[in-house]
């Protein structure tokens, strides 16, 4: 008979994200360094894609162009074997596009664009898509190539409105309405503007409504409608000061929000480490829990396996002794039985055993199953010297490995006197 058991071992994996978050104070203001060679000094300090990003992102916005495209390209170049970060390239391509579309270089622009959008297309990136239509377009514009330009900023608009995405349609408007602008067509330039301004305007989008206003106030400006144009001129300018008073407002909260922010990501990182020692402790314990489980449930096979081979030894034991009644034995072999158990037992050891030896072996023949404390106290020996005994014996019948030795030695001998017979 088997037995066995089936065991469980879920393992819980942390992993750490750290997130570097770079938020820089360093505007240009009286009494600091340039911004540019702030970034230059930050750069031997940061070298990790995500920082490398972060610093190319931050050239960008300070219109430090030429460097945003060096770290753009190395990026890049670093992502090329990694066949898993391809869909992350899409997004490297088009911010190396606007790096060029910045430094006014719309060819390379352009062809960095088409690569981000073909990986954008290849992993259904449907926002990464409307993005790149836009961007395309903006580049075929500054191209002089409107229709082109129009052709892309229809097919961003096509996604926006699909995935309802509203500053996306507002923002298209905007773009198809200066392309109007730009090929004269006033009327639709002013129809697409109206509609920007109405989305901007519920999306409170302050910045997308000062180039709206702009546009109209030129778009005007062009039919030579003055007064609608000076209205727009003044709606342009409140939205201005609106944006410049959120602009200063913003800058304060910039480094009180970059110091909370500091604060909570130390926080996070100490709690973070703070669970990832907790669950290391639950760990150690449960893998100790569950070592005791396994030596508890093979100590407890173990005494059923010992327990199963005795119950089979004594009924082997008994099997052999009735075979034994069975050949019918004759009264005077029955008187002669101790001898010739004693001759055949001592042919079989070489005479090896003493009087001690004889005396624990017959009780043993008599009550297989006695202890050997028992036997000590009915022969009036310790019970190491019991323990000495039986080992002897053991050897002497062959019997040195396995349990229920005393079972074994007792059917040993059983089977001599039965060929003895």
């Amino acid at each position: 008979m088997q037995s066995g058991g089936i065991f469980s071992v879920i393992c819980a994996m942390f992993s750490r994200f750290i997130t570097v978050l770079l938020l820089l104070s360093s505007l240009i203001v009286e009494g600091q360094p340039n911004f540019k060679d702030s970034l230059r000094l930050m750069l031997k300090d940061y070298t990790t894609k995500s920082e490398l990003n972060t610093l190319a992102y931050n050239y960008l916005l300070t219109k430090n162009c030429d460097e945003a495209i060096l770290l753009y390209q190395q990026i890049i170049n670093d992502y090329d074997t990694l066949s898993q970060a391809q869909i992350y390239k899409g997004y490297l391509y088009n911010h190396l596009g606007v790096s060029y579309f910045c430094a006014n270089d719309f060819e390379n622009a352009l062809t960095n664009f088409n690569k981000g959008l073909s990986i954008r297309e290849e992993f259904s990136d449907t926002l990464g898509v409307a993005n790149s239509y836009s961007n395309i377009g903006l580049v075929y514009g500054k191209l002089l190539e409107y229709k082109k330009a129009l052709k892309y900023h229809e097919k961003s608009l096509d996604i926006f409105y699909d995935i309802s995405l509203h500053a996306g349609i507002a923002n298209e408007f905007n773009n198809i309405g200066e392309l109007h602008y730009k090929l004269k067509q006033y009327d639709n330039a002013e129809k697409y503007f109206l509609q920007s301004i109405e989305i901007f305007d519920s999306l409170n989008d302050i910045e997308g409504l000062l180039d709206n206003h702009r546009d109209m106030v030129n778009n005007y400006f062009a039919q030579k409608k003055y007064k609608k144009s000076h209205e727009h001129y003044q709606k342009m300018t409140i939205v201005s000061e609106i944006l410049v008073k959120s602009n200063a407002k913003t800058f304060a909260e910039a480094k009180s929000r970059y110091n909370t922010e500091k604060k909570q990501q130390e926080n996070k990182l100490l709690k973070k480490e703070i669970e990832v020692r907790k669950y290391r402790q639950y760990g150690l314990v449960s893998f100790l829990i569950l070592i005791l489980i396994l030596i508890i449930l093979f100590f407890f096979n173990y005494k059923k396996k010992k327990r199963e081979e005795r119950e089979k030894l004594l009924i082997e034991l008994k099997l052999i002794k009735a075979e034994a009644i069975i050949k019918n034995i004759s009264p005077s072999a029955q008187t002669r039985e101790s001898e010739i158990n004693q001759k055949a037992i001592n042919e079989y050891t070489n005479q090896k055993l003493n009087e001690t030896d004889w005396k624990i072996l017959i009780i043993i023949y008599t009550n297989p199953t006695i202890i050997n404390s028992e036997i000590a106290d009915t022969v009036h020996l310790s019970i190491q010297g019991v323990k000495s005994s039986l080992k002897k014996m053991y050897s002497l019948f062959d019997l040195e490995s396995g349990g229920n030795k005393k079972l074994a030695l007792v059917i040993k001998i059983t089977q001599i006197i039965q060929k003895e017979f």
